[in-house]
């Protein structure tokens, strides 16, 4: 079942090549909008759906061939993440697509047989203090840290909470580092983030690292690394991490640096 990313308060639109004839929403009620314009979809999602997390959208289609309608697994994430456009093509597969597939995957293959060679090629990387001065990310100012656990801003629907919170500052990097508590779930793993000014622009986040698997009552140590230009002065963030494919995502406001 194919996998559309949404967020609440965020349009998507679902482009098809042949209009649907009619269309399913499950939990239609944690949308604020959607509507049909021939075969242009537009979704917009209410907060409710932080809820359920994820629903299904069924198309039908009316013209007799197969397959006669498509399901999609609408799955809630970050906004950093959300498609904004995703185009639908119904069309049956021949015999010469499968092979042009097979061909680009081993292309793909063979790509990465490569890169696996260029990295074993590869000098001996450093690591430590070292490896911050070879690698430039430690200059004369040394790391500033900063405090940010009382300033930060966690929204009720997080699932998990942060319990304490430092940042720090380098020559072109920055950190966040985080005691995040699990006071409700089985097990909670971080995949990915994003760190994005008031403006919405994000900074590239190189590294997402966490101590372990987050168990229930459990606290542990995650700490997101991203870039920055040395000259770069830096305001407020908000912080987001989730899971895999964007599940059980939680944001903290007001992040800022030294």
């Amino acid at each position: 079942m194919p996998e559309v990313r949404v967020s609440p308060g965020v349009a998507t639109v679902l482009l098809f090549d042949l209009p649907p004839g009619r269309i399913e929403v499950e939990g239609r009620e944690h949308f604020r909008a959607v509507g049909v314009d021939g075969a242009v979809l537009t979704l917009v999602p209410a907060e409710s759906l932080h809820d359920v997390e994820q629903v299904r959208l069924t198309a039908h289609f009316a013209d007799g061939a197969a397959p006669s309608s498509a399901i999609f697994l609408l799955r809630v994430v970050p906004p950093a993440l959300v498609e904004r456009q995703v185009e639908v093509h119904r069309r049956p597969r021949t015999l010469e697509s499968f092979q042009q597939e097979l061909a680009r995957m081993h292309a793909e293959r063979q790509q990465c047989v490569q890169e696996l060679e260029r990295l074993r090629a590869e000098p001996e990387r450093v690591d430590g203090l070292s490896g911050l001065l070879v690698a430039g990310h430690l200059n004369s100012d040394g790391v500033p840290v900063r405090e940010v656990g009382r300033e930060l801003i966690q929204l009720p629907r997080n699932p998990i909470a942060a319990k304490s919170a430092w940042t720090y500052r380098a020559a072109n990097r920055v950190a966040v580092e985080l005691r995040l508590s699990n006071p409700k779930l089985q097990s909670w793993q971080a995949e990915g983030a994003s760190l994005e000014d008031k403006a919405g622009v994000p900074l590239r986040v190189v590294r997402v690292w966490q101590e372990a698997p987050l168990l229930l009552n459990e606290t542990k140590r995650i700490v997101v690394e991203a870039e920055v230009h040395p000259k770069q002065t830096l305001g407020t963030f908000t912080l987001s991490l989730w899971e895999a494919g964007g599940r059980r995502a939680i944001t903290l406001g007001n992040v800022t640096f030294p």
